[in-house]
């Protein structure tokens, strides 16, 4: 079962909502109303890093894959 799949099965969905992006290099920054949603990275050895914020700004949830 995949993360977001066993993520969905657990009743959490990430917010991933937005109405603009930006990219600088090897991130990726989505936001809704100039706020950060959720960002994800991928590295040199192409390692994925994801977070996702809730509308106060906390952190929703996190993920790394390697």
């Amino acid at each position: 079962m995949g993360i977001w799949r066993q993520a969905l099965a657990n009743g959490h969905e990430p917010p991933l909502d937005h109405d603009s992006e930006e990219r600088n290099g090897n991130t990726l920054k989505a936001m809704k109303n100039g706020q950060v949603r959720y960002e994800m990275q991928v590295d040199g050895e192409h390692r994925v890093s994801f977070r996702a914020f809730n509308d106060d700004g906390g952190m929703n949830c996190e993920v790394h894959l390697t």
